[in-house]
């Protein structure tokens, strides 16, 4: 019930009473890539009624659909083929939702790689063109969300199953990334994020045992 700051694991936490946010996920490769929000009211929620946020029995940040988000500074420029996952659960489905946003200099337009949630209820990337899985997305359990950014050969998978495709190349080196909202703090996510994985490189070859050791870890599917 003392107000402060904590790091668990990779995330920095600001606790405050019963209540706590996330002030910093912090990057696990070496590379000083932090995502980080230093206003208070942007800050998902990581702790609620003394308790902490839980997704499929993990801890999970919960973000409040209206101003919360965490942002990088810029890195090195990241180009096609890369490949983007994560395990999400959006628990508001009512319009376009942003759950990352990749860009150019931290802006919302130009050339940007997208993961999102519809108004017709189901993921969507974005990579120069949509493109968007045919299941609707589940707001009650986790989802396992895996983008392969490829040019023409651009794919989403939802869970274990490759189920969208010809999302056209976005063919801008992107040196920024948000997750949350768009980089202007639009269109922000109602609902959970536990993992958030991004590499530079294609991952299709080993994608089958990383899936695999995700969702054994939630129990997704």
């Amino acid at each position: 019930t003392v107000a402060g700051t904590f790091l668990l694991d990779s995330i920095k936490i600001e606790k405050t009473g019963v209540q706590g946010y996330v002030s910093e996920l912090f990057d696990q490769t070496g590379n000083n890539l932090t995502l980080d929000q230093s206003v208070a009211a942007n800050q998902p929620k990581i702790v609620e009624g003394g308790d902490v946020c839980t997704l499929n029995g993990k801890p999970t940040m919960r973000f409040d659909g209206t101003n919360d988000h965490l942002t990088t500074g810029k890195f090195p420029a990241l180009t096609h083929p890369n490949a983007l996952c994560c395990v999400v659960r959006p628990t508001a489905e009512d319009a376009l939702r942003y759950i990352c946003d990749a860009g150019i200099d931290g802006t919302a337009t130009g050339q940007r790689q997208i993961l999102g949630i519809g108004s017709d209820e189901k993921f969507e990337m974005f990579g120069g063109a949509w493109a968007n899985e045919t299941a609707v997305a589940s707001n009650t359990v986790a989802s396992l969300l895996w983008a392969n950014y490829d040019s023409g050969n651009s794919t989403m998978d939802l869970n274990g199953t490759v189920d969208s495709s010809g999302a056209s190349p976005g063919g801008g080196a992107l040196d920024s990334l948000g997750i949350g909202a768009r980089m202007n703090n639009t269109s922000n996510l109602e609902g959970d994020i536990s993992e958030f994985l991004i590499w530079d490189s294609n991952q299709e070859s080993v994608k089958a045992g990383i899936k695999a050791n995700i969702n054994s870890h939630y129990n997704i599917y």
